[in-house]
C-alpha cells in the first residue's frame, strides 16, 4: 500500500476517488461560509471510510456541522476524528 497525495477542489463537490483512509484538510473551511462548510465537511465525510481519520485546522468549527456525530473525538484540541458511522 502506498500513499498517495493530490489536490482537490472542495467547492466542486466531486472526485471521482475514494473512499480514503485519510483526509486531511487544514485551515480550509476558515474561508468558506457556514453554509458551505456545512456542505463540504458533509462530502467530506461521504469520502472518508467507516474507521477513517480526518484532521481539520485549530481554527475551525465543525462541531456544530449537522453529519459530527458520525465521528468520534480522537483529538479535540488537534481536531483529530474517527468517522465512526
Amino acid at each position: 500500500m502506498s500513499a498517495v497525495f493530490e489536490v482537490h477542489d472542495l467547492v466542486s463537490l466531486y472526485w471521482e476517488k475514494g473512499p480514503f483512509d485519510l483526509i486531511v484538510c487544514r485551515n480550509v473551511l476558515i474561508y468558506f461560509n457556514t453554509q458551505l462548510q456545512d456542505k463540504v465537511f458533509s462530502f467530506l465525510l461521504e469520502k472518508l471510510k467507516v474507521g477513517g481519520i480526518i484532521a481539520f485546522g485549530s481554527r475551525e468549527s465543525v462541531f456544530y456541522c449537522q453529519d459530527f456525530n458520525q465521528l468520534e473525538i480522537l483529538d479535540q484540541d488537534a481536531r483529530i476524528f474517527r468517522k465512526i458511522g
